[in-house]
């Protein structure tokens, strides 16, 4: 199937869906707790095992497949434990975001976004840069977009993933979620830390 939307249609319609989330996820932070502890809050989306079309990628793309195929793998891991779960997921995210570095897909950080995108991973947005840390969002994550709060956060592919990225462009980095769907926010939000 061919993209219903042509490079530049593309660009635009990202540039727009991160000018939209980030306005969210701004205006989630202003609260005081997350907004969707005791239910649905910015934004409603439909709930129902956890696997809902995320507008961009369904948009851009035609369809989100991939977010139920994840969604299933990693409801399978988890019949062997958080623990296995945790390092399968992770450990897969970390190989696909180095590969992305080694193939020469990703040369910078400016290439993250897209790669990102095409591999259907997330929207991601560079929040804040320094030369220690960093605070990187996701939007419409493959791992959890839409996803009931479950009191904790849930995206150890995208974590693992965002540390392969740094850690093969740059150096040994400590990558941690601390916001996410599964806390009751609309969005994700990594904190990478530099060693």
């Amino acid at each position: 199937m061919s993209n219903p939307l042509s490079t530049d249609d593309i660009s635009m319609e990202l540039s727009r869906a991160l000018r939209l989330w980030r306005s969210i996820a701004v205006k989630e932070l202003e609260l005081s707790v997350p907004p969707r502890v005791g239910g649905l809050g910015i934004g409603e989306v439909r709930e129902g095992l956890g696997i809902s079309s995320r507008p961009f990628f369904t948009k851009v793309f035609g369809s989100d497949n991939l977010t139920s195929i994840m969604r299933s793998v990693i409801k399978s891991l988890g019949r062997f434990g958080e623990g296995i779960k945790y390092l399968a997921t992770y450990t897969s995210g970390y190989e696909l975001g180095r590969r992305l570095v080694t193939s020469g897909i990703i040369r910078s950080l400016d290439d993250l976004p897209i790669a990102f995108v095409a591999n259907g991973v997330g929207l991601v947005d560079v929040v804040k840069e320094s030369l220690n840390r960093m605070v990187i969002n996701i939007y419409e994550c493959l791992s959890c977009y839409a996803s009931k709060p479950v009191g904790k956060t849930m995206c150890w592919f995208e974590a693992g993933a965002l540390r392969g990225v740094l850690e093969s462009l740059y150096k040994n980095n400590k990558v941690k979620e601390k916001e996410c769907w599964g806390l009751g926010y609309s969005f994700c939000s990594f904190i990478v830390e530099f060693e």
